[in-house]
């Protein structure tokens, strides 16, 4: 019985000693991929945080760049404004051939004359100037009744 009992015990501390042995090489294990893991842990960190500033740069840039096309067209907006008080102001100084102002509603057609014209008084260049100014409004008016038109090549005609 002794014997029994003292391998029962040696056998018991054989198993002590493995089972010591396996919860060491468990905590190793474990501990290898934990820090493996933390480590791709932190560079997939540092990815999407380098990925984050570049994108918090490129909207910082976008604004500002939003920013001075917001700017510029303010100043384009002023200028067009300053300009348009201008015409209006100059507008009003402007007498038809019957001693008649322009205002807003008859204000004649603008455009031009093709080969240009020797004129001797106001009367021939205001005459000149509407005929030109009609001539260039009925060719607008043509323009904008084809916009819509299509041409079609290559169709044979319907007979």
């Amino acid at each position: 019985m002794d014997k029994v009992l003292e391998k029962v015990n040696k056998l018991v501390e054989l198993i002590s000693d493995w089972d010591l042995k396996v919860v060491d090489r468990v905590r190793t294990e474990v501990s290898e991929q934990l820090s493996k893991e933390t480590l791709r842990w932190n560079d997939a960190n540092s990815q999407i945080s380098d990925r984050v500033a570049r994108c918090e740069q490129k909207m910082e840039e976008y604004n500002k760049e939003t920013y001075n096309k917001m700017a510029q067209c303010e100043a384009t907006l002023a200028l067009l404004l300053d300009q348009s008080k201008e015409l209006a102001s100059a507008k009003t100084g402007i007498v038809r051939l019957g001693g008649i102002p322009y205002d807003d509603v008859n204000w004649p057609p603008l455009g031009c004359t093709g080969p240009s014209q020797t004129v001797t008084d106001n009367e021939n260049i205001i005459q000149i100037v509407e005929k030109a100014v009609n001539k260039q409004q009925v060719e607008d008016k043509e323009i904008e009744a084809r916009k819509n038109n299509l041409v079609l090549y290559n169709i044979s005609e319907n007979q």
